[in-house]
Formats: structure tokens, sequence, C-alpha cells
């Protein structure tokens, strides 16, 4: 029995790993070829911090450019 709950937890790990490692392929892939542009930051909100061992924060940031 022990050995058929491991290995489900074994599969449902690397399954899980596979499904991220393809998310972030797809959603970061060909972003180094994003063009440089210069520009002005008009305002940004206060910072908001998610309580993650990755201490992962968001905020909103207003900008110009031309």
């Amino acid at each position: 029995m022990l050995s058929t709950v491991g290995s489900w937890v074994i599969l449902v790990t690397i399954a899980g790993i596979a499904i991220y490692c393809t998310t972030m392929f797809v959603r970061y892939r060909g972003s180094d070829s994003w063009s440089v542009t210069s520009g002005k930051i008009e305002s940004y909100d206060k910072v908001t911090y998610v309580s993650t061992a990755a201490g992962t924060c968001f905020t909103n940031v207003r900008y110009s450019f031309s």
C-alpha cells in the first residue's frame, strides 16, 4: 500500500514540476528580445507583499513613453 501511495506522490510531483516549467517557458519565451525605450514613471502604488517563502510582491506603475 505504501509503495502505491508513494508512487502516486512522486508522479503528481513530477507532473506539477513539468506543468510549472512549461508555463514558465511559454510565459517568458522571447522576453529577452523586447525593445528598450526611454520613458517617464508618472506614479506608482504602495507595494503589496504576499506572505510566501518566495517573497512575492505586486504594485501598479503608470508610465509614459514615446
